[in-house]
């Protein structure tokens, strides 16, 4: 049975702090440009879709594929807007 989970009260986080905890990690999933990070992960899913074959097709390989690519494409786009300040 799993614990009830406790109210955020509890954790010093008042109404004042949790939207700004919101914000902070929407800002954070814009910084990274999903809808980008997306279309590069279709196309990387595309390639290794069609490069593979039956006998040589890994589950496996292949998230960790996407993952390692959405972690490289979303640092990329961080690192872009970053160096794009004003």
């Amino acid at each position: 049975m799993m614990p009830a989970l406790k109210p955020f009260e509890e954790y010093g986080l008042g109404p004042d702090v949790l939207p700004v905890a919101q914000r902070r990690v929407a800002d954070f999933v814009t910084l990274t440009k999903p809808r980008v990070v997306t279309m590069v992960v279709l196309t990387t899913l595309l390639g290794y879709y069609l490069g593979a074959t039956a006998a040589s097709f890994d589950w496996l390989r292949l998230a960790i594929t996407l993952l390692g690519t959405s972690l490289a494409a979303s640092g990329t786009l961080a690192l872009n807007q970053y160096l794009e300040r004003d």
